[in-house]
């Protein structure tokens, strides 16, 4: 509960720090409108119950009490959302065509497919070449 008032009292000071006030009455009546449009933001995660008749008259219902509303303009209909198989059908798809075209895997007679899976004798590396004994470099 503490912390909830702190809250409170920091949001109502942050709102009226610039203000200059000349009697207690003026700030109680500042205060008192603060609180109440505090109490306005509490609704925010609150559970609200919609009614809506026959006629198309809705009523918003918080704790067997009506609130005002504000109905805005439809706009355009709503894209239509793919279901679960054909998004993963997509996403198989697109990841099959990327695979095919930048991945190309040699034949299984190739040479670098071969020469470790077939061969029985153990994997020689390959020979360098020595490195030529110049004028400057004296052999040890």
């Amino acid at each position: 509960m503490g912390v909830g008032v702190q809250i409170v009292e920091r949001w109502i000071l942050a709102r009226l720090r610039h203000q200059v006030f000349f009697s207690l009455a003026e700030l109680n009546h500042c205060i008192r409108t603060l609180v109440t449009e505090l109490n306005e933001h509490r609704l925010r995660h609150a559970l609200v119950t919609v009614c809506e008749n026959f006629n198309g008259d809705i009523t918003i219902l918080h704790e067997n009490r009506a609130l005002g509303y504000e109905k805005y303009a439809d706009g355009p209909e709503p894209i239509p959302l793919d279901d679960e198989k054909s998004v993963h059908e997509r996403v198989d798809n697109a990841r099959f065509d990327l695979r095919s075209k930048y991945y190309v895997k040699p034949a299984a007679d190739h040479p670098w497919m071969t020469r470790r899976t077939q061969s029985s004798d153990d994997v020689k590396p390959p020979k360098l070449p020595r490195k030529k004994l110049g004028p400057d470099t004296a052999q040890k």
